[in-house]
């Protein structure tokens, strides 16, 4: 069962251009083109995707590995408002507590 749920969730997530999180943004964005939709996308899935992979549990503070990880996908995703960042922090000390 938990593989399955895994699948659909790397399916949706491969999709994602394509899927719900285009149509929300369309609706949101109507003069937005495509490419520029889709670019934003692409971009907010890197930064998530940075976003772990810079968090490593070792050690025994948590609060410096989010820090790091933060920062290490800061420094590959610039461009984003700092407010983004502290979304990102908040969701990845959620998640990886």
């Amino acid at each position: 069962m938990r593989s399955d749920a895994l699948l659909k969730v790397r399916a949706d997530r491969a999709a994602t251009e394509d899927g719900p999180t285009f149509l929300r943004l369309r609706r949101a964005h109507p003069n937005a083109g495509d490419h520029e939709l889709k670019s934003a996308i692409r971009a907010a899935l890197k930064l998530d995707d940075d976003c772990t992979k810079f968090f490593s549990p070792a050690g025994d503070d948590f609060a410096a590995n989010i820090t790091r990880a933060i920062e290490g996908a800061r420094t590959g995703n610039p461009g984003f408002l700092a407010g983004t960042y502290e979304l990102a922090r908040a969701e990845l000390t959620r998640t990886m507590k």
